[in-house]
């Protein structure tokens, strides 16, 4: 569920532009679900994540317009993701995030991940990060999964930073690259940390479409909660003991697209793909649900 409400790091990367008659143009765009995103099972699960690295912004440049006030974006939706992390089986689930920008400063809040880019609107972005990470429940799991240890909601922090390169005035054409990485309050859930790379295809003052790229490394704290069995689930689920090492767990691929109807409403949606590799794919948990996974968000939106 973090990564819905990451709306993905897995370091999934959003952009927005607000539309306004000649003078003012949305100016944020999200991840993240997030997968989010990573969000999905990680924005979900972490899209919106990641998404996401994990949720960076793909914002103007220096170039643009700038005012001592407050301007952002703010959206609500819903979407479908998978109910953990290697689970077949999908849930609907409510979404929402805000981006603010006070005096060059961005507030990015996507679902329970909070981000603060302190770069001041230019070409750099970095700033820390505060959030939720995942967790599946007994609820929430299937056939034998359901015989295994849930693992419970924490908090988690960290930092981010990126890049943005290219694109015109508007910001079309542009490039983002993020990296992200956090750290959970439980110790036996670890870090992880997300790369990622954006292209803005599309940004006008009516439509925008952003392509991204993303990757999760995770410790082996971190693979051991998730993907591992001990000994004692495995005599009660009937799954294979199983130990994993850390390293690269997912990678994605995902487009945000969005659509301004007025000065200030506008649709945005986000749809990603992906896949578990290396020790994580290898897991009696994916195994007995699926090594890849996807998710698909739709929202409202509201630019000031």
């Amino acid at each position: 569920m973090k990564d819905l409400l990451r709306f993905e790091i897995n370091v999934v990367v959003w952009v927005a532009t607000a539309t306004v008659p000649e003078t003012i143009m949305l100016k944020y765009l999200l991840s993240s679900i997030a997968f989010l995103a990573s969000a999905m099972p990680a924005l979900g699960q972490t899209t919106l994540d990641t998404t996401a690295p994990a949720q960076t912004v793909n914002l103007p440049t220096e170039d643009d317009d700038e005012d001592s006030g407050v301007s952002g974006l703010i959206a609500l939706g819903g979407g479908i993701m998978p109910k953990y992390d290697g689970a077949s089986k999908y849930e609907a689930s409510p979404f929402g995030l805000a981006a603010l920008r006070w005096k060059g400063i961005e507030f990015n809040l996507v679902g329970t991940e909070l981000k603060v880019d302190l770069g001041g609107g230019g070409r750099f972005l970095y700033g820390p990060v505060l959030g939720m990470s995942n967790s599946r429940s007994v609820s929430d799991a299937e056939g034998p999964v359901k015989l295994l240890n849930p693992i419970k909601d924490s908090a988690d922090f960290g930092a981010f930073a990126g890049f943005r390169f290219g694109g015109d005035k508007r910001g079309q054409g542009r490039f983002v690259v993020s990296v992200q990485a956090t750290k959970d309050t439980k110790k036996e859930k670890g870090m992880s940390a997300d790369v990622g790379i954006s292209y803005a295809a599309i940004r006008n003052k009516k439509v925008f479409a952003t392509f991204d790229l993303g990757a999760e490394f995770n410790d082996s704290k971190y693979t051991r909660t998730f993907f591992g069995v001990t000994e004692p689930e495995a005599l009660a689920s009937g799954l294979d003991r199983y130990r994993p090492s850390g390293g690269l767990t997912k990678v994605s691929a995902g487009l945000t697209a969005g659509y301004q109807l007025s000065r200030h409403w506008g649709l945005l949606t986000r749809i990603q793909g992906g896949t578990f590799t290396g020790d994580a794919a290898d897991s009696p948990i994916v195994k007995d649900g699926s090594k890849g996974y996807g998710q698909a968000l739709f929202g409202i939106s509201y630019a000031f």
